[in-house]
């Protein structure tokens, strides 16, 4: 009588044992799962609808701001999100990496000049561009300079006249001091 007790007991344990284990997994899995669908969202967020918060210093240095994408690098590695052949030709480990930004960038200008009617070419030169043009043997030069600045900062959560304490978040702005371009697209992830 007292044996079978004791494999009723043993029994009862183990029941409860795998139950709790099951619902843990469970759990953890759902968490993972939750995890993964947000990392998906801000990607997919900041890379094609992040609203750049656009910005003109001084009257003619353009900044754009964006939001910062925190992720654990697992999870940028499973979503593809990491280019794994660029960080190996560039003989890097990925945990190496701290942080990746892309930035898109385009360059619209209309010049007008004239045409050197004897070499029958058009050149045009500024502080970000040089254009070259000739008729005579068909060849376009162009070379167009950009200067970028990436400043990452943090946003307080709490301010109370000077002090300021705890972070509800990372922005990053780029200052693009080239009055012709204008930045498309940014997308910066910071690894946790």
């Amino acid at each position: 009588m007292r044996k079978y007790i004791v494999i009723i007991v043993l029994t009862t344990m183990f029941i409860i044992l795998g139950g709790l284990l099951v619902g843990s997994l469970v759990t953890r899995q759902g968490k993972y799962q939750k995890r993964i669908r947000t990392l998906e969202q801000q990607i997919a967020y900041s890379s094609i609808k992040t609203p750049i918060r656009r910005n003109t210093i001084r009257d003619t240095i353009k900044t754009a701001t964006t939001d910062v994408v925190m992720a654990e690098l697992k999870d940028l590695r499973r979503q593809k999100a990491i280019d794994e052949k660029i960080i190996s030709d560039l003989n890097l480990r990925l945990s190496q990496i701290q942080s990746i930004q892309t930035t898109g960038i385009g360059t619209t200008d209309t010049v007008t000049a004239t045409v050197d009617t004897l070499t029958q070419s058009f050149m045009y030169h500024d502080q970000w561009s040089d254009i070259r043009f000739s008729l005579r043997d068909t060849t376009f030069y162009y070379n167009i300079r950009d200067s970028l600045m990436t400043i990452v900062y943090r946003e307080y959560k709490h301010r109370f006249l000077w002090w300021r304490w705890g972070t509800k978040g990372y922005r990053v702005t780029i200052v693009n001091f080239n009055p012709h371009a204008s930045i498309q697209y940014n997308t910066y992830v910071h690894t946790k």
